[in-house]
């Protein structure tokens, strides 16, 4: 049997938010789905965990099953957590951070 996919959950005083790879929230076709409650950071979106980390789970298990992930809690190290400093999740930024992630993991052309 395959590990479980480990998730991160994050928080501070007033809220929480699970990272997802925003190459994963493309797979699951959610880009357009996650709210600007959520953030994103580079190839990151971080859910917010009332609402849009519920619509990634359940796309997750439909797709890969109940037991093919874990989240776990990241110990809170101050009241405001630095995820909130990030840039509120749209889906034009996601688009753009996928095809940049993209870019760069694309193989590199050789030339005869």
């Amino acid at each position: 049997m395959k590990s479980p996919k480990i998730f991160k959950h994050y928080s501070d005083a007033g809220h929480g938010w699970v990272a997802v790879n925003i190459k994963l929230i493309h797979s699951l076709n959610l880009v357009d789905k996650i709210s600007s409650c959520s953030y994103i950071d580079g190839g990151t979106a971080y859910l917010e965990e009332d609402c849009d980390a519920s619509v990634f789970i359940e796309a997750y298990e439909l797709k890969h099953g109940v037991d093919s992930y874990k989240v776990i809690s990241v110990p809170q190290t101050r009241d405001h957590s630095n995820i909130r400093y990030h840039y509120h999740y749209t889906k034009f930024r996601a688009i753009e951070s996928y095809n940049h992630l993209m870019r760069k993991h694309r193989p590199k052309e050789v030339s005869v």
